[in-house]
């Protein structure tokens, strides 16, 4: 891997654009950049290990959390109410109206 250590903070922005023609993506092996500040700071463009680790917490997270397909008992009879139970409605306006209509 080359570092190339930097005595100021990079200030260029560099794109795609900006590097040499003759320069492919087998010519790029890594790109880092250390410079000093009151925080020493790397950038490393190489996402390989943590896409690694977010697919690992992803497979985790999939694996470990509430599942519907799995939590789920899909067999169980489905209860069909003809009414809302009344604790949902008892206190909103327009269904006391309607009720009141009603009788």
């Amino acid at each position: 891997m080359k570092i190339n250590y930097l005595n100021n903070t990079p200030r260029k922005v560099i794109d795609s654009d900006d590097l040499p023609e003759y320069m492919s993506a087998n010519d790029v092996t890594d790109v880092v950049e250390i410079f000093n500040t009151p925080l020493t700071g790397s950038y490393n463009w190489d996402y390989t290990i943590q896409d690694n680790r977010i697919k690992k917490l992803y497979e985790l997270g999939k694996e470990l959390n509430w599942n519907s397909n799995m939590d789920i008992n899909w067999d169980r009879p489905v209860v069909h109410l003809d009414e809302p139970p009344p604790i949902f409605w008892d206190d909103y306006e327009p269904y006391i109206k309607c009720q009141t209509k009603k009788n």
